[in-house]
């Protein structure tokens, strides 16, 4: 895989970044490390823009597979941290004018690299930047907030990191995380000509202004963040034994209520999505479209309001997919009454989950060598079991679907 291309024009080097999401990966770090340790040598280049190489992505952040399946070698995990830190110093102090074009979503520490760099546009019809860590328990560490604090007011970045809420591209500029927003046809070609004008800056004193500005912020990359990356990994994935009792949540039918714990402790990044949904109100008013007796009740489609949309059962969540999680720690079957998530092949999963009605093995993502078509658990039903499967006994179309709808009237999150 070509992780990085780079074309220059009018000394300013365009790097592409080619790994759909554009996650962090130890090749990915290793090959733009690479990359940038070329065009600091390259005369000919005097600034850097840097995009996504798929229109719907800048950065996702952390390759949280890779997290998982290293969750027990500590070893790893802090070196994978301490080179995600390398990073961002390597831009935060980079001799060269950067700029970011935004052209999709810029999520955690995508969001960190972008805020490194000197200048941020975004595109003003599509994509987000976020910082999901509130949800899915990661705190964040002081090189991150000393980044943050150092590119963009307070106001701003106090919205960010505490409502983990999702921002296009013209809020962006009102929190003062971006300097602008550009039609997507228009945002490259105006960050080229943008970043053209600084790459006729003196570089010694570009680099040496930069230098000082970032110093401090340096420091605490090498200095304060690593002693932290464990304990907040503690933190993000605690074992079986947390003192913190896991959130439950009621899911109030026409034809009667159950309620579910949601594996919080052991499946951060999974829960925290659909804990996020369920408090944004996304499932109140869907109807369940999916039941197959023996089998799954599934719900979460958006589509499903409408109970007889040709399109229901294709929906997802508004930012898209979330990376399968698999962590090797935790292995919980697909066991009656768990919920897991469903989806069309790896990392597809998003809004739609299914409650299992009987113990589907095959379902199970370490039972196999491969990934399609398997399904993370993240939860459980506690109360209201024979409802589910009172409702896993309703009559049903060709397509599975139930002959007479039921609605979601609500879910909620437990006090």
């Amino acid at each position: 895989m070509n992780e990085i291309s780079i074309e220059t024009q009018d000394r300013v080097a365009v790097l592409t970044m080619n790994r759909g999401e554009n996650r962090f990966h130890p090749d990915f770090l290793a090959a733009m490390m690479a990359a940038l340790d070329q065009l600091e040598t390259d005369d000919g280049v005097g600034a850097v823009v840097v995009t996504g190489g798929d229109p719907k992505f800048f950065c996702n952040g952390l390759d949280l597979e890779w997290l998982m399946a290293h969750a027990g070698d500590l070893s790893a995990v802090g070196g994978y941290l301490q080179s995600v830190n390398a990073l961002f110093r390597r831009w935060t102090l980079y001799p060269k004018p950067t700029v970011a074009a935004l052209n999709g979503h810029t999520f955690a520490a995508g969001l960190f690299m972008a805020a490194h760099m000197d200048f941020r546009f975004m595109r003003e019809d599509r994509g987000w930047i976020c910082l999901p860590e509130v949800d899915i328990n990661i705190p964040l560490l002081p090189g991150m907030i000393a980044i943050c604090q150092a590119v963009m007011p307070p106001q701003g970045f106090r919205r960010l990191y505490y409502t983990g809420e999702r921002f296009g591209g013209p809020q962006a500029v009102e929190l003062g995380f971006a300097d602008g927003v550009h039609p997507g046809d228009q945002l490259l070609p105006a960050c080229v000509e943008f970043a053209a004008g600084l790459a006729r800056k003196k570089t010694r004193t570009y680099a040496e202004m930069k230098r000082r500005i970032r110093a401090d912020v340096a420091r605490i990359l090498d200095e304060e963040d690593p002693p932290l990356f464990l304990p907040t990994l503690a933190v993000a994935m605690p074992g079986e034994e947390s003192e913190v009792a896991n959130p439950t949540v009621p899911v109030e039918t026409a034809v009667g209520s159950f309620r579910a714990e949601i594996f919080e402790d052991r499946m951060p990044a999974t829960a925290g999505n659909f804990l996020r949904l369920v408090r944004d109100g996304f499932f109140d008013g869907q109807h369940i479209h999916r039941i197959i007796d023996g089998f799954v009740v599934q719900m979460g489609c958006p589509h499903s309001r409408d109970p007889h949309d040709p399109f229901v059962g294709t929906g997802e969540a508004p930012w898209g997919a979330i990376p399968d999680e698999f962590p090797k720690a935790h292995k919980i079957s697909n066991e009656p009454g768990t919920l897991a998530m469903a989806n069309g092949g790896p990392d597809s999963g998003s809004s739609q989950f299914f409650v299992n009605l009987a113990h589907n093995k095959r379902l199970d993502w370490f039972r196999w060598f491969g990934r399609a078509g398997r399904h993370p658990v993240f939860g459980r039903v506690v109360e209201g079991m024979s409802l589910v499967e009172h409702i896993g006994r309703s009559p049903t179309d060709d397509l599975d679907r139930p002959v007479s709808p039921v609605r979601i009237e609500k879910i909620a999150v437990d006090s």
